[in-house]
C-alpha cells in the first residue's frame, strides 16, 4: 500500500506586540523570521512526516494539504487552518499534528 502525504505551503506567521497600536498585530515578514527549533524547515517537514498518521488505512491517498498558522511571541502555533484539504480526515489529522509541535523559535 502506498502512502504519500505531503504537507506544503506552511506559513509561519509572527504575532507582535505593538507599542503604538496596544494590541497583537501579524506580521507577514519579520527581520528574524519564526522558526522551527529543530532543524528549521527541513526539521518540521521530518516532524509532520513522522508523527502524521492517516485516519483511512486502506485508501491510496496522494497530493498535497495547504494549511496555516500563526507563530506567538510564545512560540505556539495558533490560528491554524487548513486551506486544501484531500478529505478522509487529513484536515483534522494535519490540525492535531500541528497543535502537537513543539514551540518554534519566535520570530523578531
Amino acid at each position: 500500500m502506498k502512502k504519500v502525504f505531503l504537507l506544503g505551503l506552511m506559513l509561519a506567521c509572527f504575532v507582535g506586540y505593538s507599542q503604538e497600536i496596544k494590541q497583537d498585530s501579524i506580521y507577514i515578514f519579520a527581520e528574524k523570521m519564526p522558526e522551527y527549533p529543530d532543524g528549521g524547515v527541513d526539521g518540521f517537514r521530518k516532524f509532520i512526516t513522522e508523527n502524521f498518521q492517516p485516519l483511512n488505512n486502506t485508501e491510496d491517498i496522494e497530493g498535497t494539504i495547504i494549511s496555516s498558522f500563526v507563530v506567538d511571541t510564545e512560540g505556539n502555533l495558533r490560528n491554524i487552518q487548513i486551506l486544501r484539504d484531500l478529505e478522509y480526515g487529513t484536515a483534522e489529522e494535519t490540525v492535531r499534528v500541528l497543535k502537537s509541535s513543539p514551540k518554534w523559535i519566535p520570530g523578531q
